[in-house]
């Protein structure tokens, strides 16, 4: 049930919420769903995520968020990371050449912040949550081949500069019991080039994209 639970510190002022993720969510996005809780469905072998968004009127500096790994009641664990959804600005769109789209049409390309790339929040540490912005995140869950089936449930906490738990969810995870085989149906050939710099660089970025079911071309 997505129900809402103060944290120890609540800030009213900031507004955590859950939306799919395959919604796009830009800065000038800043209508809650509602939805301050959120359940993934996943097979065995596979790697799901869960969105969540922050906002706040005002500007908020030095601000982290944590994620429990997802646990059922017997201890098993799905690892679960926080990923910080970055903006990249799209202007000067020439949509009479996009297959004939318009500003009308439903599938219109959105000039402005679009988000684009994903990082892990690890690598970035503390964020800023911009006034009157939303600011979009990722909790990324992997399951393994023998991951049992059922629910699991993860604490997600939104700290404050001074490390003070300002909003906290729990998400939850339900596991069907059957297993995605490692060998894919999937036929894919993406783009990776290979002049990104050090070899190691690279094959870190090729064995990426093979964890996520996307073959590079360039071996």
């Amino acid at each position: 049930s997505y129900t809402h639970v103060d944290a120890p510190y609540e800030d009213s002022g900031i507004s955590l919420w859950f939306d799919y993720a395959s919604e796009k969510i830009s800065p000038d996005d800043t209508q809650s769903t509602g939805m301050e809780s959120f359940s993934v469905y996943m097979a065995k072998n596979e790697i799901e995520n869960a969105q969540f968004v922050l906002y706040s009127d005002t500007t908020k500096a030095n601000m982290s968020a944590t994620v429990t790994n997802f646990t059922d009641g017997n201890g098993n664990e799905i690892p679960a990371e926080i990923y910080y959804q970055m903006y990249v600005t799209v202007e000067g769109v020439q949509h009479d050449y996009i297959y004939g789209l318009t500003d009308s049409s439903e599938d219109y390309i959105r000039e402005g912040e679009v988000p684009d790339p994903v990082y892990p929040l690890s690598k970035i540490g503390r964020f800023q949550l911009n006034g009157g912005k939303s600011q979009a995140f990722y909790i990324r869950a992997k399951t393994a081949l023998d991951t049992p089936s059922g629910w699991y449930s993860a604490q997600l906490d939104i700290k404050n500069s001074s490390g003070q738990i300002v909003k906290t969810a729990t998400v939850y995870c339900y596991v069907w019991d059957f297993t995605i085989p490692e060998e894919t149906a999937l036929r894919s050939s993406f783009y990776l080039d290979g002049r990104v710099g050090a070899e190691d660089k690279y094959k870190a970025r090729y064995d990426y994209l093979l964890e996520n079911r996307l073959v590079a071309m360039d071996v």
